[in-house]
């Protein structure tokens, strides 16, 4: 089997000037939720500098085009700008607001941004660029936001219903957000009336019903991994691999090769398969494999004799998945270490290079920054190949069963609190019922066993979702962590209730008495982002009191 693969293609590049820099949120918890759950997540994005999942900025009625919108961290510097007088700064402020929410200025407001223009003035900032700042803050503003919900709708539209709302829902929908403003009511509550109210219409339901009727006509592909293609698609849209979201997700998954990965490495060798690559898009060999002396291509129908000695494939599907193959072969260790230098070392050797050991570093690097804007486009990261440890005597069916609370469940509003479906939604997989995170956690809000925020209602509530999804179980306390064990290594997972979270055991280790908890491991800060085996006392202590055993019948 070979161990080059050449470099055919030019690099994408993946810089772009954005016209507003994004900034690091306060992450914010309902009252309700237990403070301590609310500050072990906060510690968790915070220690991994991760950002809570905002909406696009609302856009700002009649924009100025003449206007440049900066961040404050651009505003900060030096010289340039003579400081304008309190009057000037209180007609900025005053034309800001009628701008954005079409009003006066409160009293507060006004002393606030006053006060701010004036420091930024200080620092060099111009009139035109103060102004676009306060026109950013108010519309990130909860009003601002009411006022101006064409983001926020874009975004609940494209969850809930994969489209964009049309004229009518723009409508409808604004005057309702504006109205229960009006009325008192937060953007927190607001957001969410609007989400279940979609969440209750007839075509959510027809959606949902569609979704769970089939995983996926191509690859066999989960519900999470189907939505996951649909994203590579949109990625991919106008470039030579168009529509292949399926093939590389289905390919990737079999082999256990990160998705962000091959979307590195595509796009570094073949640019997706652009115009320029003829030899890639000739070959229908977008990873650019040479033939290989023992010829293993041949099983997806490679030949050899192409020009360079690259392998000529029947498909560009064939080709994706021949070279999802030899990564998840060839490359294993490197993948499993997550070393891609030493994965680039072999894959794109310094003496085949034209810039020899200079090339091979850039190839590294491009690796390194691809991978992570890879992994936040799409919502996954590394540990999507769901690999098991060392020693760990998990069934199959069980590996990777959970959705990740960090990244699966990043599009959703009450992302903290979803710990309580998601271990449903691992009980659906592991028992051939699968169904998706949006689907679990609309049958247990419509059950009254689910509060967005606050999260599940207990043990019982979690027996209850699961009977919903046809799913017969029950709880036991204390546990008896042998009937875990023997329950686990049968092929059922076990849910276990935590005052703070619900883990989901995939797994046993003999060599460490520790349990796999996979991805619901990882969504806690005292993973360190990578321990997903614990014993049940760490597991105690992680959930923050005595657990609960949730045993499928």
């Amino acid at each position: 089997m070979t161990t080059r693969i050449g470099n055919g293609g030019a690099a994408v590049n993946t810089g772009s000037t954005q016209q507003v820099e994004e900034r690091k949120p306060v992450l914010a918890f309902p009252a309700s939720q237990p403070q301590a759950k609310r500050k072990e997540f906060r510690d968790l994005f915070e220690s991994q500098g991760a950002r809570r999942p905002v909406f696009q900025q609302p856009a700002v009625a009649q924009p100025r085009t003449d206007l440049k919108t900066v961040s404050l961290a651009e505003l900060v510097r030096t010289g340039g700008a003579s400081v304008p007088s309190t009057g000037e700064a209180e007609r900025l402020v005053k034309d800001a607001y009628a701008e954005v929410l079409g009003r006066e200025p409160d009293a507060g407001g006004a002393q606030l941004y006053k006060e701010k223009a004036l420091e930024l003035a200080r620092n060099g900032a111009s009139a035109d660029e103060i102004r676009g700042f306060l026109n950013q803050e108010l519309a990130n503003s909860p009003e601002g936001q009411v006022k101006h919900p064409e983001a926020f709708l874009e975004s609940a539209y494209q969850r809930l219903l994969g489209r964009s709302p049309d004229g009518e829902g723009l409508t409808t929908f604004g005057a309702k957000m504006k109205e229960q403003y009006e009325q008192g009511a937060s953007l927190e509550d607001i957001q969410k009336s609007v989400e279940q109210e979609i969440m209750t219409s007839p075509e959510y339901q027809t959606r949902q019903a569609q979704q769970a009727s089939s995983t996926s006509a191509v690859g066999g592909l989960s519900p999470s991994d189907q939505e996951l293609a649909t994203r590579v698609n949109q990625e991919l849209e106008g470039t030579g691999l168009a529509g292949k979201g399926e093939t590389i997700v289905a390919a990737a998954r079999k082999e256990r090769v990160p998705v962000d990965l091959m979307m590195s490495m595509l796009q570094k060798e073949s640019s997706f398969l652009s115009k320029e690559n003829n030899l890639s898009i000739a070959n229908n060999n977008p990873g650019n494999l040479r033939w290989a002396s023992d010829g293993w291509e041949a099983e997806f129908g490679g030949q050899p004799g192409g020009d360079g000695n690259f392998t000529t494939f029947p498909s560009v599907d064939k080709g994706l998945e021949a070279m999802a193959h030899l990564l998840g072969d060839v490359y294993r260790t490197e993948i499993d270490n997550k070393d891609y230098r030493a994965l680039v070392n072999k894959y794109c050797p310094p003496g085949d290079q034209p810039g020899g050991q200079a090339d091979t570093d850039l190839y590294v690097k491009q690796m390194n920054e691809w991978t992570q804007s890879w992994q936040q486009k799409l919502g996954v990261d590394s540990n999507w190949i769901n690999s098991a440890p060392a020693g760990s005597s998990a069934p199959a069916n069980l590996q990777g069963i959970t959705p990740s609370q960090i990244n699966d469940a990043a599009g959703f509003s009450d992302q903290w609190s979803l710990c309580g479906p998601i271990a449903a939604v691992a009980a659906s997989r592991a028992t051939g019922k699968p169904v998706s995170l949006e689907q679990a956690r609309s049958i247990a809000l419509q059950g009254g066993n689910y509060t967005p925020g606050d999260g599940m209602h207990g043990a019982e509530s979690e027996v209850r979702l699961l009977k919903d999804l046809g799913i017969p179980s029950h709880t036991e306390t204390p546990v008896n962590w042998d009937k875990v064990k023997e329950q686990v290594q049968s092929g059922k997972p076990v849910i276990v209730s935590t005052p703070n979270h619900y883990f989901v055991i995939e797994g046993y280790n003999e060599n460490t008495g520790k349990f796999d908890c996979g991805n619901s491991a990882l969504a806690m800060k005292a993973s360190g982002g990578t321990q997903t085996e614990i014993s049940p006392a760490e597991l105690a202590s992680w959930g923050g009191g005595t657990p609960t055993a949730i045993l499928l019948d």
